[in-house]
Order: C-alpha cells, then sequence, then structure tokens
C-alpha cells in the first residue's frame, strides 16, 4: 500500500470488550508505524517489526470493539505488505 492509503475491514464480533490486536507483516525498513482505528474513534499507533523479507507478528495493541457490527480501518506511514489480522478476547 502507498503512504496514505487506508485498509477497512468490516466485520461481526460476537461480544464487545479489548481485544489483543496483531498482525502478520512483511516491512522493508526500520520503524514502521501503522495506526488502527475501531469505529471511528481514536487511532491506536502499532509499531511494527522490521523483517528483513521475512513474515513476522506485530506486538499485540489493545483495541475496544463492540458486539455486532464493528469497521477497523488501518492507515500509514507504515510501508507494509500484510498477511492477516488477528483479534483476541482480553480476559
Amino acid at each position: 500500500s502507498k503512504e496514505g492509503d487506508a485498509i477497512e475491514y468490516t466485520f461481526d464480533a460476537p461480544k464487545g470488550g479489548k481485544y489483543q490486536l496483531v498482525a502478520s507483516v512483511v516491512t522493508p525498513k526500520w520503524d514502521q508505524r501503522l495506526f488502527a482505528t475501531t469505529n471511528g474513534g481514536t487511532p491506536v499507533e502499532m509499531a511494527l517489526p522490521y523483517t528483513i523479507g521475512m513474515w513476522d507478528t506485530s506486538k499485540a495493541v489493545v483495541i475496544e470493539l463492540k458486539a455486532g457490527s464493528n469497521v477497523l480501518q488501518f492507515h500509514g506511514p507504515a510501508r507494509a505488505t500484510f498477511r492477516n489480522f488477528t483479534l483476541t478476547p482480553q480476559n
């Protein structure tokens, strides 16, 4: 994706609350950052690992979801390739 591009997903969550979000990524250089926003709320900064052309997983950040339909949006400035995102309920 180009800098400034946004990626948006709409999905259903089984229950509302805090979730840990991680991304499987490839990054071309150090100090790549991505911002995740749920349902138009405050962006959460995600630091991405420097992967040297290999797949790696970002450190988990905590986001808030509501039960039912949610909109999750990612935007730069990171330049990265994404394989998937994982959401895990936080106990």
